[in-house]
C-alpha cells in the first residue's frame, strides 16, 4: 500500500499512513498509522494528502526566511511528524525555526531533519474507486500484501490489499490507476502461482536433501542429470527402468526430478554404477562419410535396424537427412567423393551407445575397404583393356614370323595343286596345336604317372622323328618336281 499522510485533528502535523479502505457515503478513508501507534481510523479526504515526494539533499539548501517542514515529535509517546516552520537564522549546519503552529515555540535543528513543503493536493472522495480480484483458491493463503507491491507500483493505485475472508484483492485508487491494476492482475497472479510452485519445489528438494544427507552416513548418493528429453526413457514404461534399477542388491532408492536431476542411494558405489545404467540416456553423434551414408543405412533402413536390434539402443537417426540424397546421386563416381562428413545420431544407454558405434564404425570399415577394392579393380580393369588394344587378348599364340615365311615359300612351291592343304593338317596352326597339345599330355602323364614317363618320352619322340622325316621327304620331292620342270623349259 501506498503511503499518505494524515493531518489529525488534535494537532497540526502530518503523520505517515497507508489506506487500507474508504467509505464515499460518509467520506471517510480507513488509515493505518505506522507502526500502528494508533488504531486504525476513518478520517475525512480533505485531511489526507500524497506522501511528499523524494528530494536532493545537495540541492536543497534553504535560507532565512524559507517555509520548510520539520521532522519532529509532539510528545515523547508519538512518533516523528512534519510540522510547518519558518527558518529565523542558519549559523553552519544548524537552523533555527519557528513552528507555524506555536508563533511562541522554537527550536535548532540540523538539516536532514529538514524537507521542502509538501505541495500534495488533498485526497477527494471522486478520486478514488474500487476494485475487487477473485484469487485461485490454493494462492491466497500462501501470500501477503507484500507480494502485490510490484502491482501497486506499476499501476499508481492508492491500496492494493488482500480480503483473505473473501478471498479477494482489494484495489483502491484513480480511475487510471485501477484500469492499470485490472490489466496487470491476470498477469501478476499467474507469475505468483508460478513462483509459488517453484518455491514448493526447491522447499521439497531442500527436504529430501536433508534426509539424503542423513543417509549419507550409511550409504552413497550418486547424483546426475539427464536431458529433459530423455525423462520418458530414463523412467520407461509405468516406471519399469526405476523400478528395475531399485531392484538391484544394494540400491536403497532412486529419484528422477521433473528438472532431470537423478538421485541414486545405495550401500555401494558399484550398485549406484549398474542403477545409474539402468535410466542415464544419452544422445551421441558419429561422423560418417556424407557418401556413404545411403550404404550405411541400407535399403529399407535395413542396416540401420539391424544395427539397433543388435546393440539394444532406442534409435539411429540421420541427424542431416539431406545428404542421404547425396550420397545416392554421388557415391556411385568413386572420382567425385569429397571429406564431408554427417552425423548420425545414437540415442540409449551408455553402454547400448557403446555396442552401436561399435557396430557401426565396424560396417563404415566394411563399406571403406570396399570402396577401396573397387577403385582399385577399376583400375586395373581399364589398364588391361588398354594392354589388350596395343597386345591381344591375354589367350592369343605368339606367332614365329620366320617360320611364318618359311611355310609362306614351301605353300608358293605347291601351288595350288595342294588344294585345301595349306589350311588343313599342313597348315603352322595345326602343327602348333599339335604341339601344344603334346606338351600339355607330356605334363599330365608326367604328373599322373611318373614310372611311365621313359617310354612316353620315347614314343613322343618317335613320333616327332617320324613327321620330321614325312616333311623333309616332302621337301625332297617338291625340290625335284621343280628341278624337272625347270630342265623341261
Amino acid at each position: 500500500m501506498s503511503t499518505v499522510e494524515v493531518k489529525r485533528a488534535d494537532s497540526s502535523s502530518y503523520y505517515l499512513a497507508t489506506i487500507k479502505d474508504f467509505d464515499v457515503k460518509r467520506q471517510r478513508v480507513l488509515v493505518v498509522y505506522q507502526d500502528n501507534w494508533r488504531p486504525e481510523e476513518l478520517v475525512p479526504f480533505n485531511v489526507v494528502r500524497h506522501a511528499a515526494p523524494a528530494h536532493d539533499p545537495n540541492s536543497f539548501n534553504p535560507v532565512s526566511g524559507d517555509t520548510v517542514e520539520v521532522q519532529a515529535k509532539g510528545s515523547e509517546s508519538e512518533p516523528f511528524s512534519w510540522w510547518e516552520a519558518v527558518i529565523n537564522n542558519v549559523r553552519g549546519d544548524f537552523y533555527f525555526v519557528k513552528y507555524s503552529a506555536f508563533e511562541s515555540h522554537t527550536d535548532v535543528v540540523e538539516k536532514d531533519l529538514l524537507r521542502p513543503i509538501n505541495r500534495s493536493n488533498h485526497l477527494k472522495s471522486s478520486d478514488f474507486q474500487r476494485f475487487e480480484i477473485d484469487l485461485p483458491r490454493d494462492l491466497h493463503r500462501k501470500v501477503t500484501d507484500e507480494n502485490f507491491a510490484p502491482l501497486q507500483a506499476k499501476s499508481g493505485a492508492v491500496s492494493v490489499r488482500l480480503n483473505d475472508s473473501q478471498n479477494k484483492l482489494i484495489v483502491l485508487g484513480s480511475v487510471t490507476a485501477v484500469k492499470k491494476a485490472k490489466l496487470l492482475s491476470d498477469m501478476v497472479i499467474k507469475h505468483l502461482s508460478e513462483l509459488q510452485k517453484v518455491q514448493q519445489r526447491t522447499q521439497k528438494a531442500e527436504q529430501n536433501i536433508k534426509i539424503l544427507e542423513q543417509r549419507k552416513v550409511n550409504g552413497k548418493v550418486l547424483e546426475f542429470s539427464i536431458d529433459k528429453n530423455f525423462l520418458g526413457l530414463a523412467i520407461g514404461p509405468k516406471g519399469r527402468n526405476v523400478l528395475e534399477a531399485q531392484k538391484i542388491e544394494g540400491v536403497n532408492s532412486v529419484r528422477i526430478s521433473g528438472e532431470g536431476i537423478v538421485q541414486i542411494l545405495a550401500r555401494t558405489d558399484e550398485a549406484a554404477n549398474k542403477a545409474r545404467a539402468f535410466i542415464e540416456f544419452v544422445e551421441v553423434r558419429v561422423p560418417v562419410p556424407t557418401y556413404q551414408v545411403g550404404r550405411i543405412i541400407g535399403k529399407k533402413a535395413v542396416n540401420i535396424r539391424e544395427i539397433e536390434q543388435k546393440s539394444g539402443v532406442v534409435r539411429i537417426r540421420v541427424d542431416d537427412p539431406q545428404p542421404l540424397q547425396q550420397s545416392k546421386q554421388r557415391g556411385r563416381d568413386w572420382n567425385d567423393l569429397d571429406d564431408s562428413t554427417t552425423d548420425l545420431v545414437i540415442v540409449g544407454t551408455i553402454e547400448k551407445v557403446d555396442l552401436a558405434k561399435m557396430l557401426l564404425e565396424e560396417h563404415v570399415s566394411f563399406l571403406q575397404n570396399i570402396n577401396d577394392l573397387t577403385q582399385r579393380s577399376g583400375a586395373l580393369t581399364r589398364h588391361l583393356s588398354t594392354l589388350t588394344l596395343e597386345c591381344g587378348p591375354v589367350g592369343a599364340v605368339d606367332y614365329d614370323y620366320e617360320q611364318e615365311d618359311n611355310h609362306q615359300q614351301d605353300n608358293n612351291r605347291g601351288g595350288n595343286g595342294r588344294g585345301r592343304g595349306g589350311r588343313g593338317r599342313g597348315g603352322k596352326n595345326y602343327h602348333n596345336q599339335n604341339n601344344q597339345n603334346g606338351n600339355q599330355n607330356g605334363d599330365d602323364n608326367h604328373q599322373g604317372n611318373q614310372q611311365d614317363q621313359p617310354a612316353n618320352n620315347k614314343n613322343n619322340n618317335n613320333k616327332n622323328n617320324n613327321k620330321n622325316n614325312n616333311n623333309n621327304s616332302n621337301n625332297s620331292n617338291n625340290s625335284n618336281n621343280s628341278n624337272n620342270s625347270n630342265n623341261s623349259n
